[in-house]
């Protein structure tokens, strides 16, 4: 971010989001309208995604309501 605007930033995480887990959606896990660099600043909290937790959901050992 020291180079880069907030939203050139979120742009690129969320699009490595997207390279790295694929559509999540399709699991019942929904993607926030916002970045995760501009929820941090107007929240004070980040959008996490637990790895195995992610795993777990996509093997069907957990269920998204």
């Amino acid at each position: 971010m020291k180079y880069l605007s907030m939203e050139m930033v979120d742009s690129v995480m969320v699009m490595l989001s997207k390279m790295v887990y694929g559509n999540v959606t399709n699991y019942g896990v929904g993607r926030p309208s916002e970045g995760p660099f501009y929820m941090k600043v107007k929240y004070g909290k980040y959008p996490i995604v637990d790895v195995g937790t992610f795993h777990k959901i996509k093997s069907g050992e957990l269920k998204v309501r």
